[in-house]
């Protein structure tokens, strides 16, 4: 129950009371005035608490806006001292959202957080849809699959030594290379046009191959002519480029609204320092579009020199990979039904026929084999500078986006370029002027409030 109440009804009780009494017209009337001075002193007294707070609320907000507007900027040295303040505040920002992403207040300037991100989904993209064609037996490793098949061979020669005592082999229709295995998920993480994620399927790669081979067949039998695993990895590599610029514009757009935040942070676009604020959006603006264009065509630069530089590499892996997918073709061919139907091994020349190298259907699958390898460690190098040199440069650079507006340009600056930025407007004078006069005005306010309420406290009525 209020204050307010009861002071209600305290003068309502003392009506009553003098109604039943014979006392004077002029007495009673001394009385009520002092009831109702009551009743008002409790009402005031109660809405003090409420007014105390509006007061306080608007003194700071008008306090706020008074210390984002600042003193007068009269000389260089107070100008230069107020642009370095905020610009040291902007790579503080800066700093954070690169090397402490957890730090930061918003999501929006996680910047290292961020580029992790789409770097893991374009590398998984990549190894997923950078390719015009699927190779065989592509989602299948090949270490397991030569595993299975050396095991269905010894089996099998079991079987053909001593056909009473060995074990049934592996049945045809479930050896290695027989077994159904998924395609790979899709990876909709990327927001790229649907004609990148299309791939052409194994069966299309190896008629290509024999068109190729039988395009070049210009040399001596059995030997693989370079021009063919030339044509076959630039198509193959034909989607890197668009795949690789859509990562740096998803890159550049969220690096730029990141500095703008932070700018916004800083600087707020109104106020005393909105002639400041877009005068460095823009210059911030300005360098974001160098930064980007200059990656773009390092990008380009790179995927011309990994698709048409001459086919090489120092790996040692390379010619173990490409002759370890040459066993586990030797062991398919002996999977064959014809062939393991009888012993090939009591003929030299038919177990030949099965795995010699010069046979064209095997030049055909050395190409596939070749081609598969050379892509998949170009592939892995490929995402590597990609995403540890191009996109981290673009990023982190002293030229880049997020670290454009610097201690240093701000040094640089000639005094009458200081002064414009730093030069206020009719409008920011005058809104200084108002704003020293409403925290005057709420001061005193406040200060009188405050004393009333403290006064009220000791009275009871």
């Amino acid at each position: 129950m209020s204050v307010a109440t009861d002071s209600t009804r305290v003068v309502l009780a003392r009506r009553r009371a003098k109604s039943d009494t014979s006392e004077s017209s002029d007495q009673d009337e001394l009385e009520g005035a002092a009831d109702l001075s009551a009743l008002l002193c409790s009402e005031i007294r109660n809405s003090l608490p409420n007014l105390l707070d509006t007061l306080r609320i608007q003194l700071d907000g008008f306090t706020s806006e008074r210390k984002a507007i600042g003193e007068p900027k009269k000389t260089h040295s107070e100008r230069l001292v107020w642009l370095l303040n905020i610009t040291k505040e902007y790579e503080r920002q800066v700093e954070l959202s690169l090397s402490h992403p957890g730090e930061v207040d918003s999501d929006a300037v996680a910047v290292r957080a961020m580029v992790i991100e789409m770097n893991s989904r374009f590398s998984r993209f990549m190894r997923l849809y950078g390719g015009h064609y699927r190779f065989e037996y592509e989602d299948a490793d090949p270490q397991t699959l030569l595993t299975e098949s050396v095991h269905w061979w010894q089996s099998k020669f079991s079987e053909w030594n001593n056909p009473d005592a060995a074990a049934p082999p592996t049945p045809i229709s479930q050896a290695p290379f027989e077994i159904q295995r998924q395609p790979p998920p899709r990876a909709p993480e990327m927001e790229i046009d649907s004609h990148i994620t299309a791939l052409a399927s194994s069966q299309e790669l190896m008629s290509e191959i024999t068109h190729q081979v039988r395009r070049f067949s210009t040399l001596a039998p059995g030997i693989i002519n370079p021009r063919i695993l030339e044509n076959l990895f630039r198509v193959q590599t034909q989607k890197w480029l668009a795949i690789s610029l859509n990562l740096l514009d998803s890159v550049s757009f969220r690096v730029e609204e990141a500095a703008r935040y932070i700018l916004d942070v800083v600087c707020p676009p109104s106020g005393a320092t909105s002639t400041l604020r877009q005068a460095l959006q823009d210059h911030i603006s300005s360098m974001h579009e160098e930064a980007t264009a200059e990656a773009k065509k390092v990008l380009e630069e790179f995927v011309s020199t990994v698709r048409e530089n001459i086919m090489q590499t120092t790996d040692p892996m390379f010619r173990e990979e490409v002759q370890m997918w040459a066993y586990i073709r030797s062991f398919k061919a002996l999977q064959d039904p014809a062939a393991s139907a009888e012993n090939p091994l009591k003929s030299c020349h038919a177990f030949f026929n099965m795995v010699a190298r010069s046979a064209h259907k095997n030049i055909e699958a050395e190409v596939h084999d070749v081609t598969r390898v050379y892509y998949s460690h170009t592939l892995e190098y490929f995402i590597r500078h990609v995403t540890g040199t191009v996109i981290e440069r673009f990023v982190c650079a002293s030229n880049s986006t997020l670290r454009a507006l610097s201690t240093d340009y701000i040094m640089k600056l000639k005094k009458d370029e200081v002064e414009r930025l730093v030069k206020e407007d009719q409008a920011t004078v005058e809104r200084r002027k108002l704003l020293d006069e409403e925290i005057s005005r709420r001061e005193r306010a406040l200060k009188i409030a405050q004393r009333a309420r403290n006064q009220s406290e000791g009275i009871w009525f």
